[in-house]
């Protein structure tokens, strides 16, 4: 676990009904599905996700050329979908993302999401 993730978790223990999300989950669900890969190991297993490293970024340096805000978007729609959870993002790494999160988080008032 890295230190973002440790103090997601600490962070987390303040409010009721929290999940904590990253853009690394949702490339790691999208590179499973494709590829018929186990997503839990991809995301908790280091051993496992190394292996699948390098198709890991290549399918995120593609996807991310037709879209860069494709990781975004598929958190958006996962918080649409769990409203009634507190989010906590855990890798948000570029202005893009922060201000397209911030824009949609500024629409849920039933819902805190930090990140």
């Amino acid at each position: 676990s890295s230190g973002k993730d440790t103090f997601a978790l600490c962070l987390s223990k303040c409010f009721k009904n929290v999940k904590i999300v990253s853009h690394a989950n949702v490339l790691k669900e999208i590179v499973a599905k494709k590829h018929n890969l186990d997503v839990n190991r991809l995301i908790y297993d280091y051993t496992y996700k190394q292996m699948y490293r390098h198709l890991l970024i290549d399918e995120a340096v593609n996807l991310k050329k037709n879209d860069k805000l494709v990781f975004s978007k598929n958190l958006c729609r996962y918080i649409c979908k769990n409203e009634d959870e507190n989010i906590i993002v855990t890798d948000v790494r570029y202005k893009t993302e922060l201000y397209f999160l911030k824009g949609f988080a500024f629409g849920k008032l039933n819902q805190s999401i930090i990140l």
